[in-house]
């Protein structure tokens, strides 16, 4: 470590601004383009082929190209899942690319994106949310992806075998026709209610509210992951979200400013830097994931 610790080369004159890691790929951002490497078995680089980079020599530095998003395009944000990448664009539209299996890219095919020529720059629509709604934070799951409209509107999709997508079912979202545009709708969070903040993990999903108290939903929740003191999975039937969702018993008179999820357990910050966390303690001590992006939403 220390200084035998190489510094990554990304290439002459390129800053790093910010950076998202998947579970096996990363990405920078850079004077609004994308450098990313790592595992490229899915197309998730977005380099319109299938290979790795960073493994072998002369793959990175001035080596490493931009990630084509698009002609006039600049990106703002990114976020990483499993096997896919997603951006915000500086028109506040996303693009979503790599493995699309259950719908991660939203593109209404299982198909991957971005391991062919073609298939990215101006080929890649943006995501087609309802009434062209525009993007303000944006967050991925493991396997499911989600927005918050600048209304507060919460709409997830993807992955949704554990009722993680909070609609009350657990059929994947955005794998098929009649899934996008005006058909996707957001995950009630109560009547009144709006959405500050979310993080996903592997098979659920938590949020903060406008009154800065959390809801968790999805499953398995023998782990505790999501919070209740009980064994009931939560939005995968109906009549489980909105008003019938509570809230999670963090104490009295605690707001909630922050959030991070891992694999299967979950941390919250307090308005006074004070932390919770609960889920899975078996295989990993629960720990603190922060990430510098999310203090920017605080202050």
């Amino acid at each position: 470590m220390g200084s035998y610790l190489p510094t990554l080369q990304f290439g002459s004159f390129v800053l790093v601004e910010d950076i998202a890691i998947g579970i096996s790929h990363g990405c920078i951002l850079t004077s609004g383009s994308f450098k990313c490497w790592g595992d490229n078995s899915e197309g998730q680089l977005g380099y319109g082929d299938s290979f790795d980079r960073g493994d072998f020599s002369s793959e990175m530095g001035d080596y490493l190209p931009f990630v084509n998003l698009g002609s006039s395009v600049n990106a703002i944000s990114s976020n990483l899942g499993s096997r896919f990448s997603c951006a915000i664009l500086d028109s506040l539209d996303l693009k979503c690319w790599g493995d699309s299996a259950s719908g991660r890219t939203e593109q209404e095919t299982t198909l991957d994106i971005g391991d062919d020529g073609g298939e990215m720059g101006d080929n890649l629509p943006p995501i087609s949310f309802p009434n062209a709604l525009k993007v303000r934070f944006m967050e991925t799951g493991i396997d499911h992806v989600g927005i918050i409209s600048f209304q507060g509107f919460l709409y997830l999709w993807g992955e949704n075998g554990a009722g993680q997508l909070g609609l009350g079912h657990t059929s994947d979202i955005g794998d098929g026709s009649n899934d996008m545009g005006n058909y996707l709708k957001p995950a009630n969070m109560g009547s009144g209610r709006s959405t500050f903040q979310f993080m996903g993990s592997q098979t659920h999903t938590c949020a903060i509210l406008d009154n800065f108290r959390v809801k968790c939903w999805g499953g398995p929740i023998s782990d505790g992951r999501l919070g209740y003191g009980d064994n009931v999975a939560r939005g995968d039937s109906p009549n489980q979200m909105s008003d019938y969702l509570p809230y999670l018993n963090l104490g009295s008179e605690m707001n909630v400013v922050n959030l991070q999820a891992a694999y299967a357990h979950t941390c919250a910050i307090f308005s006074d830097d004070s932390m919770k966390c609960w889920g899975d303690n078996f295989v990993f001590k629960i720990f603190i994931i922060l990430i510098f992006d999310f203090f920017l939403l605080i202050f």
